[in-house]
């Protein structure tokens, strides 16, 4: 996970940090049990277009889930240097979000960047929902609302398998 960013951890009532399984262990020990991947949702910074994309994978770790969100940024029409604001945030079954605000710098006309979070899914719950709030960083000009690039989970059916297969 060089160079990557954790997201959020939604610790459970009187779980404490010790308990919880480290991101790395849950993604290398475990196999993907979900998968979710938006439609490219777009925005405008100024008077220049942008798309964003995100794909998700889940892995299972006990009564807690890893996530790893990869955010596709298709920033040909922006100045080199443009931030754009995210909030990435999952949602649980029993219908509580979490999440958290990053920020994503336009390098060049494609770029991904990884972040990862934990979840906890005791009591039967599970993880529905990813969606990637998206917007322009303040002080930069827009008049356009902020957008969302959001997609529900599916099972993981094998990387030999289509995702959504």
């Amino acid at each position: 996970m060089v160079g990557a960013s954790v997201v959020g951890v939604s610790v459970l009532d009187a779980t404490p940090a010790s308990a919880r399984p480290s991101i790395d262990n849950c993604m290398t020990r475990s196999q993907p049990i979900g998968y979710a991947l938006s439609q490219p949702d777009h925005n405008v910074v100024g008077i220049k277009p942008y798309y964003i994309t995100v794909e998700s994978i889940l892995h299972r770790c006990g009564g807690w889930v890893a996530a790893k969100h990869i955010v596709h940024l298709d920033g040909r029409w922006l100045d080199l240097g443009t931030d754009i604001h995210l909030r990435i945030s999952t949602k649980r079954s029993d219908g509580r979000w979490v999440g958290a605000d990053r920020t994503i710098t336009a390098a060049k006309n494609y770029s991904d960047e990884t972040y990862y979070q934990m979840r906890g899914v005791g009591d039967g719950r599970s993880i529905t929902d990813v969606h990637v709030k998206h917007f322009a960083e303040p002080g930069q000009t827009s008049v356009f609302p902020a957008s969302k690039a959001k997609a529900g989970y599916g099972p993981w059916n094998g990387s030999e398998a289509s995702p959504q297969n």
